[in-house]
């Protein structure tokens, strides 16, 4: 479990550093220096391209998650494993060449008066798509070797942080926005190359075949798993863009436009869970390899508590500064102020969760998640039918809440029917009074008067009010090192 605690922390850094980056890059810098046109194609282009990048990947990235067990020998080179992966991606991207070059034109002729800053570029669609493809194979396969961090540092960090460099190239006029497209998307192409550079230096770009270890009944699990695995993530992204869709189609682009900018906020829950699920579907993928299904049971349990502590004390920052949030943002966004109270929750059950999501990925009722995704999509589709027209964007956020608690139960009843396994005890009765406790505590104190200084104020209360107790009472071991573990760091940075 060190190693899930230790590259999760990093990874979690990385990722936060990024959304600022991001932060900064989208919401301040963007609507100054770009046109919403330009920004439109921007997000087109790279929309496109994840899409197409997922149906070209083809789900073996789900593949290569649960079988690369079977083949990781760094003595043998990996029993050629690399070469099925770049296989994999040359055919899906030669397939997806076959249908998009044909269209290309024509979307191009669509879009030229309505979005022409969109059809100017909709060249980039397919090298862009190119390159998504093999950083998501590249990126699993290094995840599979224990090297999480690296991935992550690449696209959530490094990649925002060039993006960052091409604005200010833009901002002091060394280039115009056709040279900041080009930044931005050989941006793509570093950090693909930076990754590839990284596998070549620890040994593992082996791409010769070994075709006697292609052992064909894992070949045609591998295109089973695979199937299911592309149906699963783009049910999953559907899932994620579908309130949005809906908010639109309803009430029109100024409520999309407050949904969308009040619901990044809530995402803040969820950071810590991108880096901690990666490097747990390593190990979860051995264990099962092996049989072990107490080490599986054990990640279980200390994941859902792990991420419910830092899940309530993200959420608890968020509520207890809302009314800071919405001194930041203008006064047509507080429609939104339920949103993120609502979302908020619902994120932290996501949170709670743990990695239940993983263990029915890789484990042999794979197939399931695949149900239980569709099923959560149907449930988020219905219940925004119903909710949207009656509490507007309020309704949208109900619907989320309500499916991902359905999605929570289906899961956790699941895992509890066909393995046993049963991770919530009386501990967190203790950190829902705790936090409870520590919000109307918060709610006592006045404004201060200074934005800034009312933020910081809060937050630190809020984290000592919370963590001191849970440490105290040693809610979680894992929680407990972190703590310890930062102390001593301080401690001996004080003494030298």
């Amino acid at each position: 479990m060190g190693i899930l605690i230790k590259q999760s922390i990093s990874s979690t850094i990385f990722i936060y550093a990024g959304a600022v980056i991001g932060f900064v890059n989208t919401t301040i810098l963007y609507p100054k220096f770009l046109t919403e046109s330009q920004i439109g194609a921007l997000n087109l282009i790279v929309t496109y391209a994840i899409i197409l990048g997922m149906v070209g990947v083809g789900g073996f990235t789900r593949a290569i998650t649960k079988f690369f067990p079977y083949y990781r020998n760094s003595g043998e080179k990996h029993k050629g494993f690399l070469f099925l992966i770049i296989s994999v991606g040359i055919l899906g991207f030669l397939l997806l060449s076959a249908i998009f070059l044909p269209v290309q034109n024509w979307l191009s002729e669509r879009y030229v008066v309505k979005s022409h800053d969109f059809a100017q570029y909709i060249y980039l669609i397919l090298p862009l798509t190119f390159v998504h493809i093999f950083w998501n194979l590249f990126d699993t396969y290094n995840t599979m070797l224990y090297r999480t961090i690296y991935g992550i540092s690449l696209k959530e960090f490094w990649l925002r942080l060039i993006f960052t460099i091409g604005l200010v190239l833009l901002i002091l006029n060394v280039i115009d926005f056709d040279g900041y497209v080009k930044v931005y998307f050989v941006g793509f192409i570093i950090v693909l190359i930076a990754l590839i550079m990284h596998l070549i230096y620890f040994g593992d770009f082996n791409i010769l075949p070994k075709f006697s270890e292609y052992k064909t009944t894992y070949l045609r699990e591998m295109v089973s798993w695979s199937a299911y695995g592309l149906v699963t993530g783009l049910s999953g992204f559907a899932a994620l863009k579908i309130d949005t869709i809906m908010i639109n189609d309803y009430l029109g682009d100024a409520a999309t436009g407050v949904y969308v900018t009040v619901f990044n906020f809530t995402t803040l829950i969820l950071m810590p869970n991108r880096g901690m699920s990666r490097i747990a579907s390593t190990i979860i993928s051995d264990a099962f390899k092996v049989k072990d299904f107490q080490k599986v049971e054990d990640m279980y349990k200390r994941s859902c508590l792990t991420q419910a502590v830092i899940a309530l004390l993200i959420f608890l920052g968020l509520v207890v500064n809302i009314d800071n949030i919405f001194r930041i943002l203008p006064q047509s966004y507080q429609i939104g102020y339920w949103v993120i109270v609502i979302i908020g929750f619902a994120n932290v059950m996501r949170m709670i969760a743990g990695v239940s999501e993983n263990i029915i990925a890789l484990s042999k009722y794979y197939r399931y998640q695949t149900y239980f995704i569709l099923f959560y999509l149907l449930t988020i589709v219905i219940t925004n039918l119903m909710l949207i027209p009656i509490y507007g964007i309020n309704g949208a956020a109900m619907a989320s809440a309500f499916s991902i608690l359905i999605y929570f139960f289906i899961r956790y009843i699941f895992l509890y029917m066909k393995f046993g396994y049963q991770p919530y005890t009386f501990k967190y009765l203790g950190i829902t009074i705790i936090t409870i406790l520590v919000f109307f505590a918060l709610r006592l104190i006045p404004y201060l008067g200074n934005l800034v200084l009312d933020i910081l104020v809060r937050s630190l209360i809020t984290t000592c009010l919370f963590l001191v107790p849970l440490y105290y009472f040693k809610i979680s071991s894992d929680i407990n090192t972190l703590i310890d573990n930062t102390l001593q760091f301080f401690q001996s940075k004080f003494k030298g």
